[in-house]
């Protein structure tokens, strides 16, 4: 699976810790390379329904 990355979608204010990060990275089969952080708009969807009939 070499190449592949992780994207992590974070809540406003929030960031991520890179020592707790390669802490849990450690416990399992997988490698901690690098961390990069991006402001990336992220679109709110809108959904609309549309009922027909009474009742």
């Amino acid at each position: 699976m070499s190449g592949m990355r992780t994207t992590v979608f974070m809540k406003d204010g929030l960031k991520l810790d890179e020592a707790k990060l390669k802490e849990a990275f450690a416990k399992g089969p997988v490698t901690f390379v690098s961390l990069e952080e991006k402001d990336q708009p992220v679109p709110k969807a809108a959904y609309a329904l549309m009922v027909t009939g009474v009742g």
